[in-house]
């Protein structure tokens, strides 16, 4: 809202709204697309590169994706806790994307989906677990539309 010069005050649900949004896109997408396939990137520790066996899962997504007549490919991933996780978070997805639009992806079937973190309580002392997972979803129409 600061982007656009609307306070608070006038605008306060625009998160609500936003999931809302989201939620029938949710709703919408289900009717459109009924075959789902999950693959994970497994990024190595404190890494935002993607390994070839990535790199040959992302161009294993762009031929079947290629082969539906239409499709949507989302990346979903944990943002994780603290500022440098949420960096690393975004250059993992970042990569991602910018691999499967590389592949051939049209950018307007590709989605970013960005999972809840976790409500468990760290102290400064702990170490908290790195999720190094990003997950990429391939969603495609029933068998006869294919």
């Amino acid at each position: 809202e600061l982007s656009r010069r609307i306070s608070q005050e006038q605008a306060p649900c625009a998160d609500e709204f936003k999931a809302t949004l989201a939620e029938l896109q949710d709703v919408a997408d289900s009717f459109r697309f009924s075959q789902q396939s999950s693959y994970a990137l497994a990024f190595a520790s404190g890494s935002a590169q993607l390994t070839a066996e990535d790199k040959d899962t992302i161009e294993k997504i762009a031929a079947e994706a290629h082969k539906a007549k239409s499709y949507l490919v989302e990346i979903q991933a944990s943002e994780g806790m603290g500022s440098r996780q949420q960096k690393l978070f975004a250059r993992r997805l970042s990569a991602a994307r910018h691999a499967l639009l590389k592949a051939g992806i049209a950018g307007r079937n590709l989605r970013i989906r960005k999972e809840e973190t976790s409500k468990e309580v760290h102290l400064s002392c702990d170490v908290v677990p790195e999720e190094r997972t990003v997950t990429v979803l391939l969603k495609t129409p029933g068998g006869e539309e294919k």
